[in-house]
C-alpha cells in the first residue's frame, strides 16, 4: 500500500480461493487495535503519522472443528503526511 490519502477507503483482494477469516490489526504510537473490515476494505487513518498494519487470512476446511487448509500474513505501513 504505502503512502495513503487521508481517511480514504483502502481495498485489498485475494486471487483464487477466498479466505474464510480475515483480520486486520493496526499499530500506532505503541497502541494496538483491531480494525473493522467491510467487503475487503478498511478506512485509512486521518491523523499524521506512520501506521503499521498486520493483515491475516485463514482458509478453513472445517469452521466448526477449526481445521485449516492454510493461512497467510501480510504487513504494511501507511504514512499520513501533511
Amino acid at each position: 500500500m504505502g503512502y495513503g490519502s487521508l481517511g480514504k477507503t483502502k481495498k485489498f483482494r485475494f486471487e483464487g480461493k477466498q479466505p474464510t477469516e480475515i483480520s486486520l490489526s493496526k499499530y500506532h504510537n505503541g497502541a494496538h487495535s483491531q480494525e473493522t473490515i467491510n467487503e475487503n476494505s478498511f478506512h485509512a487513518p486521518e491523523e499524521k503519522g506512520a501506521y503499521y498494519y498486520s493483515l491475516s487470512a485463514t482458509w478453513l476446511k472445517d469452521k466448526e472443528k477449526r481445521i485449516s487448509e492454510g493461512s497467510s500474513s501480510y504487513v504494511f505501513v501507511i504514512e499520513v503526511q501533511d
